[in-house]
């Protein structure tokens, strides 16, 4: 993501699957111009049943209204499930 730097990011979405991830970032947002990056988030120090890892996809701030809509565009097209779940503009750790 040589455009903007991680400081720029914003997460916009949670899945627990990494084929749904890589569709999200490969034929959701790469083909609309909106750079993505997966943040993956299955390793935990402290391994209990409680903390499920995940994968979150993450934008620059300036395109996270964009990209929403293009995930929820998808979800109704039935190219990504609605198991996933859309997250706050936090900003990744």
């Amino acid at each position: 993501m040589p455009a903007g730097t991680r400081d720029d990011l914003v997460e916009i979405y949670r899945t627990s699957d990494p084929l749904e991830a890589d569709v999200i970032r490969d034929e959701v947002m790469a083909p609309n111009q909106v750079e993505s990056v997966i943040l993956d988030r299955t390793s935990h120090p402290f391994n209990t049943p409680t903390m499920d890892g995940a994968y979150f996809i993450a934008v620059p701030d300036a395109q996270a209204e964009q990209a929403r809509s293009l995930l929820e565009e998808a979800r109704n097209a039935k190219v990504i499930s609605d198991i996933g779940q859309f997250v706050g503009s936090q900003r990744p750790r």
